[in-house]
């Protein structure tokens, strides 16, 4: 049995890139995040406690991306992934995608996607 809490484009700005332009000014980065967590303790409780709060994940995200000055979503995702699983318990595996709207004038959107799993 495999328990999806997920977070759909949550919307955050970063200075993020590795051209001239992209370390002067931020840009907007859109996140849509998967985490596989039990919740089976949280439905018999019916208490927040017992499961992962998606609106203290968003905002974690949103304060750790927009202080963040790593040049390639491949750091800020690796670092990012790494400080969830540290903060967040209850999460055992990650599906992270992040798109970067500015990134090439003629695509909607480009990013990145990795999945992760809970270190052992």
């Amino acid at each position: 049995m495999h328990d999806i809490i997920y977070i759909e484009q949550l919307a955050t700005d970063a200075i993020i890139g590795i051209y001239d332009w992209e370390r002067q000014q931020t840009q907007p980065l859109l996140f849509d995040i998967e985490m596989e967590v039990p919740i089976f303790s949280a439905a018999q409780s019916d208490a927040i406690g017992d499961t992962v709060d998606y609106a203290v994940v968003s905002d974690f995200i949103c304060e750790y991306v927009e202080e963040s000055r790593v040049e390639l979503l491949e750091t800020l995702l690796e670092s990012l992934s790494s400080e969830l699983f540290a903060r967040f318990k209850g999460i055992q595996h990650l599906k992270i995608k992040v798109s970067k709207p500015q990134a090439v004038k003629k695509a909607k959107t480009v990013g990145l996607i990795i999945q992760r799993s809970r270190p052992l």
